[in-house]
């Protein structure tokens, strides 16, 4: 997103709610869109009117203009393209990113408990600055944590980020006693 921002001056780029909070720090004066975590959710928003690109934080890329569904070597030629363009390599480009820490932990969930524990979740967390748009959120000034149901699988999923490998286990430490504390009261 820092290339496309670089040499776009107007559009957007979809990105999921669990990508880093850097996104729009690198994405210069594009506009971030931020959907849910799944590739259909992200396919369906690359369709929107403006929109340059659409990720996934594991390398999954849409460049709708080209075709609106990822494509592994359409992203390869986009990159080579945006790079021969900027005058730029790629480690140029990584060692301008922000330095950031995210994880993500997959938890057992029972999918009769899912409902009670983010109803749980939600009470316990009510004092803290939460968005409720796509499973849970807590957001802080330098660091979030997100608790999503999985839709497929007995499953929560816990995505934290902070600006330490150290602040963000201890999110990760933070959230899953607390799912666990929870779920001990579902059962």
């Amino acid at each position: 997103s820092a290339l496309i921002g670089a040499s776009a001056s107007d559009g957007t780029i979809v990105v999921p709610t669990t990508t880093t909070s850097h996104v729009e720090g690198v994405a210069g004066s594009l506009t971030v869109e931020r959907v849910p975590a799944s590739l259909p959710a992200l396919t369906r928003a690359s369709l929107g009117e403006g929109v340059l690109l659409a990720g996934m934080g594991d390398g999954t890329y849409v460049f709708p203009r080209f075709l609106p569904a990822p494509t592994a070597s359409a992203s390869v030629a986009m990159l080579l393209d945006l790079l021969v363009t900027e005058g730029r390599t790629v480690g140029t480009l990584v060692d301008e990113l922000p330095t950031t820490s995210l994880v993500h932990v997959p938890v057992a969930c029972l999918w009769n408990a899912k409902g009670a524990l983010m109803r749980l979740l939600g009470e316990e967390l009510r004092g803290e600055d939460i968005s409720l748009g796509y499973g849970i959120r807590v957001n802080a000034p330098d660091s979030w944590a997100q608790v999503i149901p999985d839709p497929d699988e007995p499953t929560v999923h816990l995505y934290a980020e902070a600006t330490t490998d150290t602040d963000a286990a201890a999110l990760e430490s933070r959230f899953v006693s607390l799912i666990d504390q929870l779920l001990a009261q579902v059962a």
